[in-house]
């Protein structure tokens, strides 16, 4: 017997990534990272890159997953307009960053092609974390780059994206 996939819309998509995106699971996952890091680093900061690391991961995964433009930018806007509705309620991030940082990446990726997606992702987000070339905060970078991905891979397995 198969399990019945979940049905949403392009516009009720958004709530379960912004969902996931929030979840008290991705923020263990996080707060364990984190643990891993000299007491000199500004782990806010970098808790706050992870944030924008993720919403990039999401925009990068949609992006490869969705081929209908239309569609994939209906997504793309309600999860945005999700965000802006969290950010009023939690200054912690905001949503102008996440769109800088998305570009940013998109750009580094594209500049990049030579190298392994995962390294990309890793030194661009050292660099925003202001600790360019540190071991330790590219594998964090690219460990939540991977785990987001992963987790969306396996959360679309699940789910059927209707008109």
């Amino acid at each position: 017997m198969t399990k019945q996939k979940a049905q949403f819309n392009t516009q009720t998509l958004a709530k379960p990534l912004l969902a996931f995106y929030n979840s008290e699971k991705v923020k263990a996952i996080d707060t364990q990272l984190l643990s891993s890091l000299p007491v000199n680093f500004d782990k806010k900061q970098i808790n706050l890159e992870m944030i924008y690391l993720r919403g990039f991961t999401i925009n990068f995964f949609l992006t490869l997953s969705i081929q209908d433009d239309n569609r994939r930018n209906n997504v793309f806007n309600s999860f945005y307009e999700r965000f802006k509705e969290a950010d009023n309620k939690d200054k912690a991030y905001d949503y102008e960053s996440l769109k800088e940082r998305s570009v940013g990446y998109t750009q580094s990726v594209k500049l990049n092609k030579e190298q392994k997606l995962g390294d990309i992702i890793g030194l661009k987000f050292a660099k925003l974390c202001g600790h360019e070339n540190n071991q330790s905060l590219i594998t964090i970078g690219t460990t939540t780059f991977s785990l987001t991905y992963q987790a969306l891979a396996h959360f679309f397995q699940s789910v059927t994206i209707q008109d």
